[in-house]
């Protein structure tokens, strides 16, 4: 079992959004860019781990080091993903499921495409920033106003207005070409879909004394990327391991679906048609 230990955690103090400007240059989105491209257009791919062979590429490492030096602690690549939105997209307002395996986890959100968005993200203001109630579903009633939120722990439930998570929502500020957003995946967050974009994101987890996981996991009954998750985590002394294994899952159908970040298969063939356009 991966079991380092570090010394005092930090505190989680990332309520919002921490934005990292001019953090990468030209040769870094040509990289980035063209790597969606090739990823993509393979015959077995999904939208997620593009980078998963080349967490060593000077590039990656770049955005991996700006964030840790952001959030105070070492990092370890998980995955990420690429995503093209536009105004017919569907952008609910979520938690990263897959991340709800591990105790404490960062978003590094980078805008590929246009040179500018307007604040690309929103999150609600008051909801899942501490660790206990853990709410994660949002079930919105058929009026489009009342909605539930579900905490995974208990079944409880409690009603909230979509006009009040509207009126109180935090955006995001506004990001260029060669930013990184960062954010906590774990706080209920939306993508803006205004304004068309390319992205790509990356997700690290941090290594608290308690060790990676999570003691609220999300059941693997309703999400099966827990459970792989989990048993790479356990079964490995180092991370490189852990990314063997993932590697392993995603050589199956079903591991490849449970770890697609959601979008496979059904958006696949939209994703390929708009990454040949960046």
């Amino acid at each position: 079992m991966l079991d380092r230990v570090r010394g005092e955690d930090p505190e989680m103090n990332l309520d919002a959004f921490k934005l990292l400007q001019d953090e990468l240059d030209e040769s870094d989105l040509a990289f980035l860019k063209s790597s969606c491209k090739a990823h993509l257009n393979k015959d077995d791919a999904i939208p997620s781990f593009v980078f998963i062979d080349e967490t060593a590429h000077p590039t990656v490492r770049k955005i991996q080091q700006a964030v840790e030096i952001a959030v105070g602690e070492p990092l370890f690549y998980l995955n990420d993903f690429y995503l093209y939105t536009e105004g017919k997209s569907s952008a609910d307002w979520h938690v990263d499921t897959e991340l709800f395996t591990f105790e404490r986890a960062y978003n590094a959100w980078l805008l590929l495409s246009p040179d500018e968005v307007e604040s690309p993200l929103a999150v609600m203001s008051d909801w899942n920033a501490g660790d206990d109630p853990f709410f994660h579903t949002l079930k919105v009633g058929p009026d489009g106003e009342q909605a539930q939120l579900v905490n995974m722990k208990t079944a409880a439930r409690q009603s909230v207005s979509m006009s009040d998570i509207e009126a109180n929502k935090i955006e995001a500020p506004d990001v260029s070409v060669g930013d990184i957003l960062v954010l906590n995946p774990k706080r209920f967050h939306r993508t803006n879909i205004q304004s068309p974009k390319h992205i790509i994101a990356f997700k690290f987890v941090a290594l608290p004394e308690t060790g990676f996981l999570s003691e609220q996991q999300v059941p693997s009954l309703l999400w099966p990327e827990v459970e792989i998750f989990n048993k790479a985590v356990r079964g490995n002394t180092v991370w490189g391991g852990v990314l063997d294994d993932l590697r392993e899952a995603m050589t199956t159908e079903k591991g490849r679906k449970a770890l697609s970040a959601g979008f496979f298969p059904e958006r696949l063939p939209f994703f390929r048609e708009n990454v040949a356009k960046l």
